[in-house]
């Protein structure tokens, strides 16, 4: 009995359990089977010992009161026996058969939570696809941006050289203007000096040789 009660226990945690599998739902249902049959033979063997006490009591002849009460008495024992056996035996059943079928059900929705869990991977991972192909195109991209920065900063570094060039070309043109306006000045101020030293030699035609000098000049 203990035995049995074991068994019992451990069918039961199997059918409760939600984590069982198919396999191990099947192994409940052929242990549930096999307790029916079981039950089976018990109502059988019951029926049996019934039939043996009664053609026992038919040999000693049944007129003693007390055999007749004693064949009464095990016969309705007999029978009390077998209606609680089944009774329970009944109920065990409707109660696996209904966390069986509880723990099917239970099996079932976890297949299709599964499922959706599968798709809702599968769409996560083909939008995991889409978005590292879109960060491999803006990255190529950016290489193209950088690589034309690049050929934009040597042309500006090119410009910049040749911009240098001109302002030390200005540079220089403008020192050569400031050397030849200085040379100007000095060359119109040596032309005044002579004109005044020529006045001073000839006093007496200062028009006239002044007229000669502009007419060379």
């Amino acid at each position: 009995m203990q035995e049995e009660a074991d068994a019992q226990d451990i069918l039961d945690s199997t059918i409760q359990d939600p984590n069982s599998t198919e396999e191990q739902l099947s192994v409940a249902k052929d242990a549930l089977d096999i307790k029916a049959s079981r039950a089976r033979q018990a109502q059988v063997r019951v029926e049996s010992c019934q039939e043996k006490i009664a053609l026992m009591m038919e040999e000693i002849g049944g007129h003693e009161t007390f055999s007749d009460t004693a064949s009464q008495a095990l016969s309705m024992a007999g029978f009390h026996a077998q209606e609680l056996v089944l009774d329970w035996t009944l109920e065990m059943l409707l109660a696996s058969e209904h966390r069986l079928q509880h723990a099917t059900e239970r099996n079932t929705q976890l297949k299709a939570t599964i499922r959706q869990l599968t798709m809702a991977n599968k769409n996560v991972e083909g939008q995991k696809s889409n978005a590292q192909t879109t960060v491999e195109n803006m990255n190529r991209e950016l290489r193209n941006k950088m690589a034309e920065l690049e050929s934009l900063r040597k042309e500006l570094a090119v410009s910049n050289k040749s911009r240098d060039m001109i302002h030390q070309e200005l540079s220089a043109a403008k020192a050569d203007a400031r050397q030849v306006g200085l040379l100007l000045k000095e060359a119109k101020h040596n032309t005044e000096n002579a004109k005044q030293q020529l006045v001073v030699r000839c006093p007496e035609g200062p028009r006239m040789r002044q007229q000669t000098i502009n007419t060379k000049t």
